[in-house]
């Protein structure tokens, strides 16, 4: 700004000279042309007494010659003019922008999906209403996960009553084989007495290897099913405010694991998701300036790009997908993150908003030579 502010001074200094020397210029003239007719004289051939007489060519011709001289160092003041212009504007810095369109959204947001398919069988809470991190927002039902748990659980009281039954076999035919070892040593019983025992008990340790591995197999499903169970309560994440539209009539409907069931948002901060053209990714940084003006207010907001994301899409959009508005004619682009320096004062979620990020500073020289 310091060098085109110098320029339009020095401009400003050029054409006060050329004035001046056209006010002296046109002074010479009237000052020529009071003489001129003194300097013509012609005798009368009667008298001899000298006549001044005005001589009307040789005027015309000097008014002619100054006129052509003033209209050629007009033209050249132009042209000089126009020079310095043109070199001005071609050293002067400018903003280079990229143009396009984004969206409010807030900076802090979360969605709540069921855990298992199963029916939203009690809501607490209702679109526009506050929540805590930790606050229970509603219930999800299983049939079948009960069912299981139940069915699970009876398995493992089952194999636990196994496994403590073959553990007492176990035990006595250790002792039996203790005891017949030791007859065997003292050669009252035959060999065959004690690879019997020793068969029967290695059978049996097999059996209750096999009974606890069972036991413990069980033992973590239906802890697995306890912790869905406990999921059935569906807990906040953040403190928030509930910004799913008719959250209210989901109540008693079925979701699929997975699912979206509501969407808790910050409404205290937000950012801007604009759409950059793939053609202008080459451009983008993280850190540069950009300039947000919203459909609602007149003044362009400040802020800067604070995240470029990694694929070419759609910005993400929430509350039903901003209540389902088609998107059949919008093109797809790089996602640029842009955070406010200062917000207004009210901006409501999924605003519109233009969109200039600033990529260059440079002169007209300098940016034609970048391409």
């Amino acid at each position: 700004m310091d060098q085109v502010s110098d320029d339009r001074e020095k401009l400003e200094q050029y054409f006060s000279q050329i004035k001046l020397r056209e006010k002296k210029l046109r002074e010479l003239q009237e000052k020529f042309e009071e003489l001129i007719p003194q300097l013509t004289v012609e005798a009368l051939p009667g008298n001899g007494v000298p006549e001044i007489v005005e001589n009307i060519d040789v005027d015309r011709r000097i008014t002619e010659k100054t006129s052509r001289v003033s209209s050629k160092r007009n033209i050249l003041a132009s042209l000089l003019i126009g020079g310095v212009v043109i070199i001005s504007l071609a050293l002067a810095k400018f903003d280079w922008t990229v143009k396009t369109y984004g969206e409010a959204l807030p900076a802090n947001r979360l969605i709540m999906r069921a855990p298992f398919d199963g029916f939203l069988n009690n809501l607490y809470s209702k679109e526009g209403d506050k929540v805590e991190q930790g606050s229970i927002v509603a219930e999800i039902r299983n049939d079948d996960l009960i069912l299981d748990i139940s069915k699970q659980s009876q398995e493992l009281r089952i194999v636990s009553s196994q496994v403590d039954l073959v553990g007492d076999t176990l035990k006595r035919l250790r002792e039996t084989l203790e005891r017949k070892q030791r007859l065997r040593r003292e050669g009252i019983i035959p060999v065959m007495e004690v690879e019997k025992t020793q068969n029967d008990y290695d059978e049996a340790l097999i059996k209750s290897q096999m009974l606890k591995r069972d036991r413990t197999h069980l033992e973590t499903s239906v802890e697995l099913l306890k912790d869905k169970i406990n999921q059935t309560k569906l807990v906040a994440p953040m403190r928030g405010i509930i910004v799913t539209h008719n959250l209210d009539k989901s109540n008693k409907m079925f979701f699929e694991k997975g699912e979206k069931i509501c969407e808790i948002a910050d409404l205290s901060r937000f950012v801007i998701e604009a759409s950059i053209p793939e053609a202008h990714i080459r451009k983008m940084a993280v850190g540069q300036e950009a300039y947000v003006k919203f459909d609602a207010y007149s003044k362009w907001h400040k802020g800067k790009v604070i995240k470029i994301a990694e694929f070419s899409g759609l910005p993400s959009r929430t509350i039903e997908e901003l209540l389902r508005r088609p998107d059949g004619d919008e093109k797809k682009g790089i996602i640029a993150t842009i955070e406010l320096s200062e917000e207004p004062r009210l901006i409501k979620y999924g605003m519109n908003a233009r969109v200039k990020i600033v990529f260059s500073r440079a002169s007209l020289f300098e940016h034609l030579m970048e391409k």
